[in-house]
């Protein structure tokens, strides 16, 4: 399924045998630079990030480039 626009998804998901919940946002962009922009104030005090990539396309792995140095530059 291929994503248009920007799904966002946020989800709290408890840790096993504690009372601690990690709140997950997940921004799928489809990897589309017209929302580089538009996403970079959702990234502000992220701790940690995953970058996906489609493993039959060179091209969306090399673009992951880009996006790591957005996302470093957010911090």
């Amino acid at each position: 399924m291929q994503t248009s626009g920007v799904e966002v998804v946020v989800a709290n998901v408890p840790i096993p045998d504690t009372t601690v919940a990690v709140e997950l946002f997940l921004l799928d962009t489809a990897g589309n630079d017209l929302y580089k922009e538009q996403i970079s104030q959702y990234w502000q005090g992220v701790y940690y990030a995953m970058l996906v990539f489609d493993v039959t396309s060179m091209e969306t792995f090399e673009s992951c480039k880009a996006w790591f140095e957005l996302l470093k530059s957010a911090r």
